[in-house]
């Protein structure tokens, strides 16, 4: 499950080495609509030591940032069935405007999840490697 995560600002961060990855201080929040990936995610998250909340829809996403402050990071599928990240982006930046965004997709979303303000993009699949080096360059 491992590809190399891109950021909008600086390229090539999961290409180096992640032997003992940084730990992040908060929680990781996955919103996914693929509960296959979402499992897989959290227990890779999991494994690092990472505290993970998941969620298969927008609605969901938002009752989970609501109800844990700890949440730091969240992670954003574009192809969500039903769906409208830029919808999802702005609610997210209304109730926690201090949580980071990754988005995650295919490469050609870069463009578009830049255009909703997300500055961080990691390829799908991705793996808590690369999500931590991502991060350690840009710390939350």
């Amino acid at each position: 499950m491992t590809k190399k995560a891109d950021n909008l600002e600086t390229s090539g961060v999961a290409e180096r080495a992640s032997h003992d990855p940084p730990m992040l201080h908060g929680g990781v929040l996955v919103v996914d609509d693929d509960a296959d990936y979402r499992r897989i995610v959290a227990l890779r998250l999991g494994s690092v030591g990472c505290r993970c909340h998941l969620a298969g829809t927008h609605d969901e996403a938002l009752r989970l940032l609501s109800r844990h402050p700890e949440i730091d990071v969240a992670v954003l599928d574009y192809h969500m069935r039903g769906a409208d990240p830029a919808w999802l982006v702005d609610q997210v930046r209304a109730i926690r405007p201090d949580v980071t965004l990754v988005g995650h997709s295919s490469m050609e979303r870069t463009k578009h999840f830049a255009a909703l303000g997300v500055d961080r993009f990691l390829l799908k699949p991705w793996s808590p490697g690369d999500l931590l080096a991502l991060l350690s360059d840009h710390p939350p």
